[in-house]
């Protein structure tokens, strides 16, 4: 249980006391709402203590049957309770002993988010004071209670008998009655006062989910012994609920009853939903009269799904009835629901009239109905005390009808007058909004609007009226607007609408009986009624426009009664059966009317498609303006009027009028007559007696005109101008004209074997407009024409025709031009360019062509000159001349060392060279492949080393390249130059002369052309292989320390250097013991004393190594290898060698080749191979093997092994005891 107390700090006018139980008691008066909306439940209610039943165990009405048992002597009191809606009892707390137990169920576990909702009346804070909590004795884990003395309230997750807990304090609650809402969502905790959210006075950081402890609830009561044992709630709680869930903001106010929502819910469920009516029950009410009387101004009332068989009355009260669309159903069961009535006041057009209504709305300012349907079905005789009965009516009141549905408002088969929806006011100034609604089947107006106090805006909304049923009271309008009141109908759907019992008539809308001046009907659609519109018994100044009055039984509008200043313009009055506009009067039998007033006018409406578009039975005579209108023909009205559009009376003004369907177009009719111009067109120009052979083409037409009527005919069009015009007809008459097949000169295509084809029509204002037009198979028909037209009458010429185009071409030096070629169709003469007509089948193209020109016939021809022409086909062959380039070589020439080579610097020598060729002139065009030599005058050209191929027609293709690596051959760029040879550096060319291919850049890349057209140079660079100078002996360039030539300097360090050598480096060291390797490769070293190590690749290698115990190893090679004194190991591999060891036990081995070995004195091993060697081994006791060859052997005092090898030998051993072989 989370303990008592915190640090006092301040909270408004009061503090937290540090003090765990204080004596201090706040008094609080009593709070009493005027009104309090009702509390609906929202989904998911986990357990719900409404304790309206004054039983023990007191319900859980959530459904779950968590029952709760009462304890001490709690009691169920009236009085101070919750006002929400069908609230009965509360229960009341003393503070000493009184609580409610509430078992364990694993619905009420709450581990997760949660929400508490209640209230409470707090009458005693001298101790604190348990509200809501989860748990028994010591295991209060949930917890929401008020604060000693300062009232605070606290919720707290506790841990178990004073343990770790997590709780946030508030604000103290209102004094009195309150409602009390706790929100948890996982991590916050927050509380709500009568739909507020408190403000937090102290609280963890973060408030951690309750325990899964099992255990149950305890309304008003604590039991703790840690802190201070049992404590108990002392005041009033009601309506205690719990959710699984957080609630939402709209759902704390609504059960906060702060809002200004009411429902109503018929359905008689006990259960718990969204505010959306999903199982709303408890709490709602069940009638709307109900919510209604208990509703205050600016107040909702939301009518949940279902038929509530009442009467809805609304007095002075600015409400909102609301409803879920027609399922919510107000359908009273009898007419005797309808038990409040309404009288219209002195002012309106029936005083005194008593009105009996479904849903009566009187004396508001503002009162909407939304969204619900008044179904009158059983409302079929006049309730007492009234005389007429209307679904929904507003008496001096304001507001809006939005998306409502009132239907079957039928009283005494239709013998009494009944509304689908009555509005009048002449009182205050009122208006009303009627939209979206859907009205049927009513005796006398679906929407009637009356009262000079009252603006009835009636737009987009649906009347179906009962149509004719038959009975003399029934004359069903659509909407009425009558006496004094102002406003509009606006895109509204009306029909079925008619009497015929009487002289009267139902209309769509009707206006009667002067009202506000400036009332619009506007964008409606009327049809299916006696009249569309009516204007009658002097109402004035109406606008009727935009709306489409059509297929109606009798009129699209009437004028009548006195009726004035009605403006009629822009509306579509098409279609209906006796005619568009009547103007009523005497003439008009069998029922004469009162003709309309003054300043009635008719301007840019579509009248057309009517029985007559016009009627004026006004016998006094007044004419009628009905100028500037389209009567469907650009020739106007008839009779009495010139044209063939909808009729007029007499006494009607029509001129001028629309000359188009365009209502905002030029009021210019009469037009001028007008004319059909004919013309024919042969292969895209104007037909003449030279490119149709004088054909005549046969024509259809028809027509109808006021002047000249009706026709139809044939015509030709034919010599000398190949056109024809039609007699000036009447402005909207209708033409029509086409090309006749049937005859002998034109088909409808080439195929079927006339001269000429019927390609199609084109039209225009013009014959220029009409040459541009798109063409079209169909034929040229118009209707109501304006103005002149013109009509193209397009045509083929079926006869074959074949050009031949002759293209040259001069890009070889060729001059000849189109006149230096005959050209041929069938060995008959034909000029290039020039169609000519021939016959149907095969034909064969030619020409004489010119030397130095090729030929290639194409196009439509094949490649010999063939063509086929059929019936109607034109074709073009082409023949193209190309003139042919000179004939071309390619000159090569050899250069050695840079120049041109001579006999004399190449000792003859012959330089083999392949070339591979493809030219039209040569092998039959194959590609080909030959040798040659560039020598001493071997290759037929005018260098002694060159050569020029055979001449080569363009294009051409060709390289060359020389043979090189085999007998006799160069060696090629990438081989090493040996002694005596030649090699191949590599080629130059040049498009110009070999001057030019001379200071070009050399190539290795072997020289390929192709496409040749003009001669090519190439030239063949080689170079005679010199042997380079001997190196100086290492030992003079050690010590001049000057590189030979072609060597680089690299100087060594004092320290003890390894390196690694490119090729051609000389290497100086300076002492130390050395490292030096190189790879193939010529080398010059010098090393001063230490102990070197030397290792080589093949090459040339010169190396001074100097005292020390030196290691040397080389690869094949010629060089020489100098040591001085200390212990040396030399080895090498073939090549000639000149060593000199110094003093030492020395170790030297050498590879085939000639030797030149000398030691100092000491006991030394030579080992050579096979070549004629000297070795002079000096003193010590030395082993010499020689291989073979003649080789000479000297040693020093010393005891000495020698072995001569084979081959001749002269070995001197010296002193000592000496051991010879192989030694003559």
């Amino acid at each position: 249980m989370t303990q008592k107390f915190s640090s006092a700090f301040s909270v408004g006018a009061g503090s937290i006391a540090t003090a765990l139980f204080a004596a201090a008691l706040f008094a609080y008066a009593p709070v009493f709402r005027v009104h309090v909306a009702l509390a609906a439940h929202p989904a998911g209610v986990a357990g719900y203590w409404a304790f309206d039943d004054g039983a023990d165990p007191t319900a859980d009405v959530s459904g779950h049957g968590n029952n709760g048992d009462v304890n001490g002597g709690a009691a169920f009191t009236g009085a101070g309770i919750a006002p929400t809606p069908g609230n009965a009892f509360a229960l009341t707390f003393d503070g000493v002993d009184d609580f409610v137990e509430i078992a364990h169920d694993s619905n009420l576990d709450m581990t997760a988010a949660y929400s508490i909702s209640l209230w409470a009346n707090v009458t005693d804070i001298a101790t604190y004071r348990p509200i809501l909590f989860r748990g028994t004795t010591n295991a209060d884990d949930i917890e929401v209670y008020v604060q000693s003395v300062s009232g605070d309230l606290i919720v707290a997750h506790n841990r178990g008998n004073g343990g770790t807990f997590d709780f946030v304090g508030f604000d103290n609650p209102p004094a009195g009655l309150f409602q009390l809402v706790v929100t948890y969502d996982g991590t916050d905790v927050k509380a709500y006062y009568n739909g507020v959210a408190a403000a937090v006075v102290q609280e963890t950081t973060t408030v951690a989910a309750p325990l899964d402890t099992d255990k149950g609830w305890w309304i008003g009561k604590v039991d703790h012994s840690e802190f201070g044992g049992t404590f108990l709630f002392k005041g009033l709680l009601d309506e205690v609920e719990i959710y699984s869930r957080v609630l939402t903001a709209s759902e704390i106010e609504i059960l906060s009853a702060t809002g200004n929502t009411l429902f109503v819910d018929s359905d008689g469920e006990v259960g718990f939903g969204s505010i959306d009516c999903d199982g709303v029950g408890v709490g709602a009410y069940t009638t709307i009269q109900g919510a209604v009387d208990a509703a205050n101004s600016g107040d909702t009332i939301q009518i949940c799904a279902g038929t509530y068989d009442e009467q809805v009355v609304i007095d002075g009260e600015d409400l909102t009835l609301q409803g879920v669309g027609d399922t919510t159903i107000v359908r009273p069961s009898a007419s005797a629901t309808l038990s409040t009535l309404y009288t219209y006041p002195a002012g309106t057009f029936w005083p005194g009239t008593v009105m009996a209504s479904i849903i009566l709305v009187k004396d508001t300012g503002a009162t909407t109905i939304k969204d619900l349907k008044v179904d009158g079905v059983n409302v079929t005789t006049v309730p007492a005390g009234a005389s007429r009965v209307a679904g929904i009516l507003y008496g001096e009141s304001a507001g809006v009808i939005d998306n409502a549905t009132v239907t079957t408002m039928v009283v005494d088969g239709y013998a009494t007058r009944s509304y689908g929806i009555d509005l009048s006011a002449v009182g205050t100034a009122r208006s009303v909004e009627v939209k979206n609604s859907d009205i049927t089947n009513w005796s006398r107006n679906g929407i009637q609007a009356q009262g000079a106090s009252l603006t009835a805006d009636i737009h987009d909304n649906t009347l179906v009226g009962p149509d004719d049923v038959f009975v003399g009271a029934a004359v069903p309008n659509g909407i009425l607007f009558i006496h004094g009141v102002g406003g509009n109908a606006t895109g509204n759907i009306i029909s079925a609408l008619h009497h015929s019992l009487s002289g009267s008539r139902s209309a769509g809308i009707l206006f009667y009986d002067p009202l506000t001046p400036g009332i619009v009907a506007e964008d409606n659609d009327i049809s299916d009624t006696d009249d569309g519109v009516n204007v009658a018994h002097n109402s004035n100044d109406v606008i009727v426009r935009n709306n489409n009055l059509h297929d109606n039984l009798e009129v699209g509008i009437h004028l009548e009664d006195g009726a004035t200043n009605a403006t009629i313009t822009g509306n579509t009055i098409t279609g209906n059966l006796m005619a568009g506009i009547r103007f009523a009067g005497a003439a008009d039998a069998p029922f004469p009317d009162t003709p309309p007033g003054i300043g009635n006018i008719a301007n840019r409406n579509n009248i057309s498609g009517n029985t007559v578009g016009v009627l004026n039975y006004d016998v006094t005579p007044q004419i009628f303006d009905a100028t500037c209108n389209w009567w469907g023909n650009a020739s106007g009205p008839g009779p009495v009027g010139p044209g063939t559009g909808d009729n007029v009376s007499t006494n009607v003004d029509f001129s001028t009028w629309l000359t188009t369907p365009d209502l905002n177009g030029p009021c210019n009719g009469p037009l001028p007559d007008v004319t059909v111009t004919i013309i024919k067109y042969i292969e895209g120009v104007h037909a003449t007696a030279g490119n149709v052979n004088s054909t005549s083409f046969p024509m259809q037409s028809s027509w109808d005109a006021v002047n000249i009527g009706a026709g139809s005919g044939s015509f030709s069009l034919t010599l000398p101008t190949y056109e024809a015009q039609t007699s000036s007809m009447t402005a909207g008459a209708d033409y029509s004209t086409n090309e006749d097949t049937s005859l002998a000169s034109v088909g409808a295509s080439c195929a079927d074997g006339k001269p000429f084809a019927l390609l199609g029509y084109t039209t225009g204002g013009t014959e220029a407009a009409a040459v541009v037009a798109t063409l079209s198979s169909t034929s040229p028909a118009f209707t109501g024409l304006t103005s002149n037209k013109y009509v193209i009458v397009w045509n083929k010429d079926c006869t074959p025709k074949l050009t031949v185009t002759k293209i040259i071409v001069n890009d070889n030096g060729g001059t000849a031009t189109t006149s230096n070629f005959a050209l041929f169709i069938d060995n008959a003469t034909t000029t290039s360019g020039v169609a000519a007509t021939t016959t149907v089948g095969m034909h064969i193209v030619s020409e004489n062509n010119l030397p130095g020109y090729t030929a290639t016939i194409g196009g439509n021809c094949d490649a010999n000159g063939n063509v086929t022409l059929a019936l109607g086909e034109s074709k073009n062959c082409t023949i193209t001349n190309n003139d042919i380039p000179p004939p071309l070589k390619v000159h090569i020439l050899k250069y050695l060392d840079g120049t041109k080579a001579l006999a004399s610097t190449t000792s003859s020598y012959l330089f083999q060279m392949e070339s591979t060729w493809k030219t039209a002139n040569l092998n039959g065009g194959a590609t080909t492949t030959g040798n040659y030599v560039l020598g001493n005058n071997h290759g037929g050209a005018p260098d002694l080393y060159g050569a020029d191929t055979s001449p080569m027609q363009a294009p051409a293709n060709y390289s060359t390249h020389e043979l090189t690596g085999g007998v006799d051959q160069p060696l090629s760029p990438e081989a090493t130059c040996q002694t005596g040879a030649y090699r191949l550096v590599g080629y130059s060319t040049s498009a110009a002369n070999f001057a030019t291919a001379a200071s070009s850049t050399v190539s290795t890349t072997t020289p390929s052309f192709f496409g040749l057209t003009s001669d090519l140079y190439v030239i063949v660079w080689n170079e005679k292989c010199v042997p380079p100078p001997p190196p100086p002996s290492p030992i003079a360039a050690c010590n001049s320390e000057i590189p030979p030539v072609g060597f680089t300097l690299l100087n060594g360090s004092a320290g003890h250097d390894n390196v690694t050598l490119t090729p051609n480096t000389m290497f100086v060291g300076q002492g130390g013991n050395d490292k030096v390797n190189g790879p193939n490769g010529n080398y010059v070293i010098c090393l001063g004393s230490g102990h070197d190590k030397v290792t080589l690749g093949n090459g040339e290698a010169d190396i001074d190594a100097g005292s020390g115990n030196n290691t040397v190893k080389t690869g094949n090679g010629n060089g020489s290898i100098y040591a001085g004194i200390d212990n040396d190991k030399i080895t090498t591999g073939t090549g000639n060698h000149t060593i000199n060891s110094g003093e030492g036990f020395n170790t030297i081995q050498t590879g085939d080749g000639t030797q030149n070995v000398t030691t100092g004195g000491s006991a030394d091993k030579i080992t050579t191979g096979g070549g004629n060697d000297t070795i002079a081994a000096g003193e010590g006791n030395n082993k010499v093997k020689a291989g073979g060859g003649a080789d000479t052997i000297t040693a020093g005092a010393g005891n000495d092994t020698v072995d001569g090898g084979a081959g001749t030998d002269s070995c001197n051993a010296g002193g000592g005891i000496n051991n010879l072989s192989n030694c003559p």
